[in-house]
């Protein structure tokens, strides 16, 4: 007589419970509502289910897209359609605090669901970085790229800004330059000391 173990079934669940866990995905920017800064996403990986099949996840909407913000600070890009981002997924139901933020009880019992997803952007594959822009032409400098233009921070404080078209600056008071040094403007020397 054969005896049944019960470690197979207990495994078995396990898989289908894991297989039911979100912790991160890449995906694809389908629309994107900057003012409203979300998203609607397609995940670029498929779904596997224990019995072996696999299918694509459908696209996951207003997913809240996550900017570098702090201190009243806040940077932020273009997104179009067809970029890639990080789909990170919540622990715990995010609409009540997504709605009231500060400190919140669940609104519900689901955890890793696919609708508390946060998008990040910037995930590129290898496949897909095609070199353009450079992925990083030093390991010392900050640098923003955009449209052939560069702002560059250098290690010792040296501020470097290069533009492939005009530089503007407007305020509504003064624009006040300090330089220690002279100030080259076209070639001409402009000593303001």
């Amino acid at each position: 007589m054969r005896r049944h173990s019960l470690s197979e079934p207990i495994r078995r669940a396990l898989r289908q419970q894991a297989a039911a866990l979100h912790v991160s995905l890449p995906a694809r920017i389908e629309q994107y509502d900057h003012a409203e800064q979300r998203a609607n996403v397609l995940p670029l990986i498929k779904r596997e289910y224990a019995d072996g099949l696999i299918e694509s996840i459908p696209v996951v909407s207003d997913v809240p897209v996550v900017w570098p913000r702090s201190g009243g600070a806040q940077m932020t890009m273009p997104v179009k359609r067809g970029d890639t981002v990080l789909l990170v997924f919540a622990d715990r139901s995010i609409d009540n605090w997504l709605a009231q933020g500060g400190e919140i009880e669940p609104d519900d019992r689901r955890q890793h669901d696919i609708s508390d997803a946060v998008a990040i952007p910037g995930l590129v594959s290898f496949a897909d970085w095609g070199g353009d822009p450079e992925p990083s032409e030093n390991n010392d400098d900050v640098l923003l790229r955009y449209a052939g233009s560069k702002v560059r921070i250098k290690p010792n404080g040296d501020v470097e800004v290069e533009g492939s078209a005009n530089i503007k600056m407007t305020a509504p008071g003064d624009i006040d330059i300090t330089a220690g040094g002279d100030v080259n403007i076209q070639g001409s020397t402009v000593n303001l000391n």
